[in-house]
């Protein structure tokens, strides 16, 4: 089996994507795409006029800033729009596709930290209600 990850930021062409997996599946092989959705999030939550708001960690790495409005926001455009149209695309090409997250049937869970930290105007503050 093969398992491919497709980044969910700006440009990502699932066209080609789709193309590249029908021909995978119709070469015999068993595949399960894992997809992000950054950029549709960012899109959505603009649109929704809660945009996006970004954190960086002490040791520099940058991520989301996840509360609740924004993990609704994520769902509805990694389940409702990214995943839907890799679907739609796979079906067209004729492969027998069905789209999943992460909540259906629990195929992956994980433990939300009860703080994370972050770097604001130069200093270290604790975030507690972040579920990144």
């Amino acid at each position: 089996m093969i398992v491919a990850k497709i980044g969910g930021s700006e440009g990502i062409d699932l066209d080609a994507v789709a193309t590249d997996a029908a021909r995978l599946i119709s070469g015999g092989h068993r595949l399960v795409l894992v997809h992000g959705g950054s950029d549709a999030t960012n899109r959505l939550s603009t649109r929704l006029g809660h945009p996006p708001r970004f954190i960086t960690s002490p040791s520099g790495h940058t991520s989301r800033r996840t509360d609740a409005a924004t993990l609704e926001i994520f769902q509805m455009a990694c389940r409702g729009e990214v995943n839907q149209a890799l679907v739609s695309r796979l079906v067209r090409l004729g492969v027998s596709a069905v789209g999943l997250s992460g909540l259906d049937a629990r195929l992956w869970e994980g433990t939300r930290k009860s703080a994370i930290r972050a770097v604001e105007d130069g200093r270290v503050v604790v975030i507690r209600d972040d579920f990144t």
